[in-house]
């Protein structure tokens, strides 16, 4: 029984060939290669270095000439085409260059206005610098970043303490805020979206095949539901669906 069980597979793998070769006509063999083609084998891969990306950056990043390689212009258009995504580029190819300038793309084609960056608090500066660049403290001289001179603006929003200011409402339109993961766990959202929140899961939830679940159960699931929503809330100094971001970055995505 042991040996027929485990060769099962295999032999109806054998039988099924037989079955499509032999038994079917050749008319249903075509229309059965036809319709399993077009659902599972219609698919062919994207050239995104053919995909055309352009907009506006300056030409000097930091001391130089602001480059981008063949392989960060085709991250930019495969971010460009799909929406979203993850950059698992190794070790110096360029992941932040990378998202900086799908980030910049997004904001010129009109995709977004409001971006967030989320950083861990270690690389919170380096990304400043790398966007709208700094003054040289030695030289006084303006080091230029991704989008000097673009016209878009940094909100520094780092951990949410007491000295970042920021009111609760939409951030200006063409600006990129940067938070730091800290400040990442105090963005809330507003009780509209709470309550939405609570409608939902308690829908999803309600699908449960028990049908016979008692008015006390449902009411210590709705409880549940709602500890959720209060937990996701707790330390939140700002909503983020009031501060109006449409687009998000994470760096370091894994630690998330």
């Amino acid at each position: 029984k042991t040996e027929i069980k485990s060769n099962a597979r295999d032999e109806g793998e054998v039988l099924f060939q037989k079955f499509l070769f032999e038994v079917l006509t050749p008319e249903d063999q075509q229309k059965l290669s036809y319709t399993w083609n077009k659902l599972y084998n219609a698919y062919s891969d994207i050239k995104h270095n053919i995909v055309p990306v352009g907009f506006e950056i300056p030409r000097k990043f930091k001391s130089g000439t602001l480059q981008l390689t063949p392989i960060q212009r085709e991250g930019v258009a495969f971010f460009n085409l799909a929406g979203s995504g993850i950059n698992a580029f190794d070790v110096g190819v360029g992941k932040t260059m990378t998202a900086i300038v799908a980030l910049a793309n997004a904001m010129y084609s009109g995709q977004c206005s409001r971006p967030l960056i989320v950083v861990p608090k270690p690389t919170y500066r380096k990304w400043i610098r790398e966007i709208v660049g700094y003054e040289d403290s030695r030289t006084g001289k303006h080091i230029a970043g991704v989008l000097s001179g673009t016209g878009i603006t940094i909100n520094e929003f780092g951990n949410l303490g007491t000295k970042v200011k920021y009111s609760n409402k939409k951030v200006d339109p063409m600006t990129i805020t940067v938070v730091t993961y800290e400040g990442f766990k105090k963005l809330g959202f507003s009780e509209n979206v709470g309550e939405d929140m609570i409608t939902e899961l308690t829908n999803i939830l309600g699908q449960s095949k028990n049908t016979d679940i008692s008015a006390r159960d449902k009411e210590l699931n709705q409880k549940k539901i709602e500890g959720m929503i209060g937990y996701a809330q707790k330390d939140s100094v700002a909503d983020i669906d009031t501060l109006g971001f449409d687009y998000i970055c994470i760096d370091e995505a894994h630690r998330c």
